[in-house]
């Protein structure tokens, strides 16, 4: 039993080093403003983030060939901007980042903020998918966003944009439990002789009747005598 107590201890505890591994976010304030945030959670891969006023050409190198963003296709540029409603652009101790959307960085509106990922789109080039939090929860979601790549958001009040940089991928939960398991068993395994197991296991029968005595003073046919030694053997070890 303290055998298993302390596997369940050691799984347990990596389960927490995931939580508090995947939990690490932190928010970008400067002067009462959300800038940005770095540990942001995309897909299971960690991100930092920034907000910037300007062009998508003069942010994203000419914003012009896949190599000038972060994601490559509109479903990860989604979940980014997913995770910028859900964990980012949030109320906190900090700032309303949610209920006031002009404490966000790029964003003058007190009704709306827009951020928008750009991604590449092999079929429509530049496109980008927006987190638009607005002063009403019933309005805030993730959109399509068109903007022409010359635009400059700096005139604009509710727009700006956001600029992802790939950090690490986070380790899957499986892979916690297996090491977990792993660990514990290589630390808590008994070594076991094999010569301390077998007189008690391949012990010579009766040569009279085959058969062999057990503890209790009963004779056991040689068959059945092996299978409860082996029973036994199993419940000392394990």
């Amino acid at each position: 039993m303290k055998n298993i107590a302390l596997v369940i201890f050691v799984t347990v505890a990596l389960y927490s080093a995931l939580e508090t591994y995947a939990s690490a976010l932190t928010l970008n304030i400067v002067g009462g403003q959300l800038t940005g945030a770095t540990d942001v959670i995309v897909g299971g891969t960690l991100y930092d983030v920034i907000f910037l006023d300007g062009s998508c050409i003069t942010l994203f190198t000419g914003c012009n060939e896949p190599s000038d963003f972060t994601f490559s296709n509109a479903l990860h540029a989604a979940m980014a901007s997913s995770a910028l409603l859900n964990t980012v652009m949030t109320d906190t101790w900090r700032g309303h980042f949610d209920t006031d959307p002009e404490l966000t960085e790029g964003c003058e509106s007190h009704a709306l903020c827009e951020i928008l990922t750009p991604y590449w789109s092999p079929f429509f080039g530049a496109s980008a998918r927006s987190a638009s939090n607005a002063d009403s929860e019933f309005d805030d979601g993730v959109f399509v966003s068109p903007f022409f790549e010359p635009e400059d958001y700096r005139g604009n009040p509710a727009r700006a944009w956001a600029s992802w940089t790939h950090v690490a991928p986070i380790p899957e939960p499986a892979t916690f439990v297996l090491l977990g398991t792993g660990w514990g068993g290589l630390y808590l395994r008994k070594p076991v002789s094999l010569s301390a197991c077998m007189p008690s296991v391949l012990r010579r029968p009766s040569a009279a009747s085959g058969t062999q005595t057990h503890p209790a003073g009963h004779r056991l046919p040689l068959s059945l005598a092996v299978a409860h030694q082996a029973g036994e053997f199993a419940q000392q070890t394990f």
